[in-house]
């Protein structure tokens, strides 16, 4: 769970300090005031420490760099991970590649009394290993990838910190990002062909973090995973948020008139027909003719259920979706909240509505820059009585916004 974070020159976020982060936090403002950048923020520090580093605009100058710490718990311990990274570009200069790059990490232990202790420390492409307090080892490293990545491919599986680096990099691989609109073409036919299937799930494999399409992840449940599937069934149907009545699917061989066979990843010569019936309906559609708010709920629960989902950040659940259907999908979230932390953006009152006041963080647009805060200890008393006597927690924070 993450517990802090620090965000500086990303976007709008030129100098973010957010603490004390709930296992559900809800970011509300206006439009513009940088709740998405937020995010994208918390997005990008994990990919660039699982992964490969995603490309960043370049910068004129180092004091524009972009700077990350983020703190947060693994296995009952405390860590803090730091990253600078910039890409300089010098306007005078006939390539237009960098000129140089910044690329600076810090992977540090937290005790019970708040004092770090560093476990890594990278520079550019030197990287110096600690342990209780000691240098021991020094490695050169590529400049393009993370130092727990390059710390993963080098060291042996009983190293301390290579075990470090496994563990985090596991967790911040599943951290994953639903933006509002995230469904592909491919994804709309009610025939999927086994080959693609295949491919799809092979070059999946060999990613850090999952990228499949909606479809192919369900496919998989249903293959391979049959307890999530049942899962995902219970969740979406009629005993759960009601919004699907069945979800259908089966497999035949090319050419035959063969049905109810098993899905295998090592079969290429089938086509698999996926369908969603939604309730009330009898006929099964594709999930590219579902509704815009239908996609986004199956989607959402899918990747929660496939990716193991430890973080998710989500862009407006409300979009789409019915205020009826946003009472249960709200109190389901803080179910699962003991186990995954949510993070997402709103206008909706009836969000709103569904959380306590500790969980709203307020986002605000000032001379271009973005501010995040939590509400004081006297508003988030002020709220719970306002909702005691008065009416709902959106009443109350709009009286906030305006003042």
């Amino acid at each position: 769970m993450f517990t802090s974070i620090s965000i500086k020159n990303f976007r709008s976020c030129s100098d973010v300090h957010i603490e004390d982060i709930p296992s559900m936090m809800v970011l509300m403002g206006r439009n513009g005031a940088g709740k998405t950048n937020v995010l994208k923020a918390i997005d990008w520090v994990c990919a660039a420490a699982s992964k490969a580093v995603p490309s960043m605009p370049y910068k004129l100058t180092p004091e524009e760099a972009l700077q990350i710490s983020l703190s947060f718990d693994i296995d009952g311990l405390s860590y803090v991970y730091w990253v600078e990274h910039c890409q300089l570009f010098s306007p005078s200069s006939p390539s237009t590649k960098a000129v140089e790059v910044i690329f600076k990490e810090t992977l540090s232990l937290k005790n019970k009394d708040g004092d770090l202790h560093s476990l890594f420390v990278r520079d550019g492409e030197k990287l110096t290993l600690y342990k209780t307090g000691e240098i021991t080892q020094l490695l050169n490293i590529s400049v393009d990838g993370s130092a727990m990545v390059t710390i993963k491919s080098l060291l042996p599986d009983i190293d301390y910190h290579r075990q470090i680096s496994d563990k985090i990099i596991e967790r911040f691989a599943a951290v994953r990002y639903y933006p509002l609109n995230n469904y592909e073409d491919a994804e709309s036919n009610l025939l999927i062909y086994g080959r693609d299937y295949n491919k799809a799930l092979l070059s999946d494999f060999a990613k850090e973090r999952s990228d499949l399409q909606t479809v192919y992840k369900i496919i998989r449940l249903h293959d391979e995973l049959p307890e999530k599937f049942g899962e995902l069934r219970s969740l979406l149907g009629p005993n759960g948020l009601g919004l699907l009545s069945e979800i259908s699917l089966s497999a035949r061989d090319f050419g035959t008139e063969a049905s109810d066979k098993k899905i295998s990843i090592t079969d290429e010569n089938t086509f698999i027909f996926l369908s969603f019936a939604p309730f009330g309906h009898d006929q099964g559609f594709g999930f590219g003719d579902l509704s815009f708010g239908t996609k986004r709920i199956i989607s959402l629960f899918t990747s929660m259920l496939y990716d193991h989902s430890v973080v998710c950040l989500i862009e407006q659940p409300e979009d789409g979706i019915h205020q009826g259907l946003l009472d249960k999908i709200i109190p389901l979230l803080k179910a699962y909240a003991t186990y995954s932390q949510f993070i997402f953006t709103t206008h909706s009152p009836a969000v709103l509505n569904r959380v306590e006041p500790d969980e709203v963080y307020l986002v605000s647009m000032e001379a271009g820059a973005t501010h995040v805060r939590h509400l004081s200890d006297q508003e988030i008393s002020a709220a719970e009585n306002y909702m005691r006597n008065d009416g709902p927690l959106a009443e109350f924070l709009e009286s906030i916004e305006e003042d």
